[in-house]
């Protein structure tokens, strides 16, 4: 996440581990996110996590207002950045044409 240019909040999270197993909501898929401290390149982690909960399935969302597609298609690849929902419309045409996977909004647990 940047400001003026400059990244100032980092987000990681580690692959989900389907194999591991609780009574816990959620995906276990520890998380991490790190604030920078000033100027410098040092950052501090303000929040941490184990577990993901997918708040809904891009499967499920109807088809993008725009269309996309892959090189040769005809059709971009990409949003300009200018609106939200057209980072969200990639996000599900890229969802329904490779399948089932975590491009989906998730909440940190």
């Amino acid at each position: 996440m940047r400001r003026n240019g400059q990244t100032y909040f980092m987000l990681v999270i580690s692959k989900v581990d389907l194999s591991h197993s609780s009574d816990k909501p959620g995906l276990f898929a520890p998380w991490r996110l790190m604030e920078r401290q000033g100027q410098s390149t040092n950052y501090c982690i303000i929040a941490a996590g184990e577990r993901i909960e997918p708040l809904q399935s891009i499967q499920s969302v109807p088809n993008p207002r725009t269309r996309y597609g892959m090189p040769g298609s005809g059709y971009q690849r990409c949003s300009n950045g200018d609106n939200i929902q057209d980072a969200i419309d990639v996000r599900i045409w890229a969802n329904k044409e490779l399948g089932e996977s975590l491009t989906n909004p998730l909440i940190f647990v």
